[in-house]
């Protein structure tokens, strides 16, 4: 069996929210509010997260954040604080933001150009985190 030329990259979640009629820029404000991504970051060991909004009402606000392994983000997945940021989401969702399915995964394999995701550099978005443990956005 001949081995794949692409390299394997990290795993990527993404998190399908679907707003209230006209709430997107709100749900997506108040993820920034929470600093959803940044305790990701910092309880999970996220590499990081980046929100996107719809650019018409209609459409689900995507969380999208890479982890260096499945556990990283299951243990996101796991953790209690998700539990108390839910009540605050759910202002903003059409549905409970717990009870919805979880995050798809994906391993990131290819990349062109020189976009956040090249393999050659770890990613950049929303929020980073640095050697010293201080998260930047």
């Amino acid at each position: 069996m001949q081995e794949s030329p692409v390299r394997s990259g990290p795993i990527i979640s993404v998190l399908r929210m679907t707003p209230r009629p006209g709430a997107a820029e709100d749900l997506a404000a108040c993820i920034e509010r929470l600093d959803v991504g940044g305790l990701a970051v910092r309880r999970a060991d996220c590499g990081g997260v980046a929100v996107l909004t719809p650019e018409n009402e209609n459409g689900d606000v995507l969380v999208v954040a890479w982890w260096k392994s499945e556990d990283d983000h299951r243990r996101w997945q796991d953790d209690p604080i998700r539990a108390e940021l839910a009540p605050d989401l759910a202002v903003h969702t059409a549905q409970d933001p717990l009870s919805a399915p979880s995050s798809s995964l994906y391993r990131l394999s290819q990349v062109a150009g020189d976009g956040p995701l090249r393999p050659s550099a770890p990613p950049v978005g929303l929020y980073t985190s640095d050697q010293s443990g201080e998260t930047h956005d």
